[in-house]
């Protein structure tokens, strides 16, 4: 286990997906266009952190796959920015992905082959997550829980539980 968790930190970890690579396109959800601003501060602060790649004015690889964003508050301030994976029905990555091992992958490097597989599109330009850094399927966030991890020298491992919430997002 030790080696695995080191292997992934150094060269990203494997999203398990087992589904077919081609493109999709989705629309962001509609606090996206409620709250331009900070979405596009929360984009450009993760490109900053060398999380997000973009932005590109074309998709960056040809199976491009587009997964809705959208922000929900923060329970203090601010706002979280959340990626759909169970979007669009009968295509989503969540769909080709086995759930236990899904749930470790909160907040992980994603390994490079999976990056066609975490694109999105916000302003008329692309974008890759590199990490998974979010809270990302509708199941998780109406109530359920996750393995987060902090990378370094001493990982870090928390359980966390999520209490049931309805967001517009």
């Amino acid at each position: 286990m030790a080696d695995q968790l080191s292997h992934g930190f150094r060269f990203g970890f494997s999203l398990n997906y087992l589904g077919p690579r081609g493109p999709v396109s989705c629309k962001n959800r509609v606090s996206t266009l409620d709250h331009k601003d900070q979405l596009l501060a929360k984009i450009n602060k993760e490109i900053y952190l060398g999380r997000i790649l973009g932005p590109f004015n074309v998709p960056s690889f040809q199976n491009f796959r587009c997964s809705p964003k959208g922000l929900v508050p923060k329970i203090r301030e601010g706002w979280r920015l959340i990626t759909n994976l169970s979007a669009p029905q009968g295509k989503s990555i969540n769909e080709f992905i086995n759930p236990k091992i899904y749930s470790i992958h909160q907040l992980l490097p994603t390994r490079p082959e999976d990056f066609t597989l975490l694109g999105f599109k916000f302003l008329d330009k692309y974008y890759v997550d590199k990490w998974l850094s979010m809270i990302l399927t509708d199941n998780h966030l109406l109530g359920g829980g996750g393995v987060l991890l902090s990378p370094g020298p001493s990982a870090q491992i928390w359980f966390v539980e999520m209490q049931p919430k309805t967001y517009k997002w």
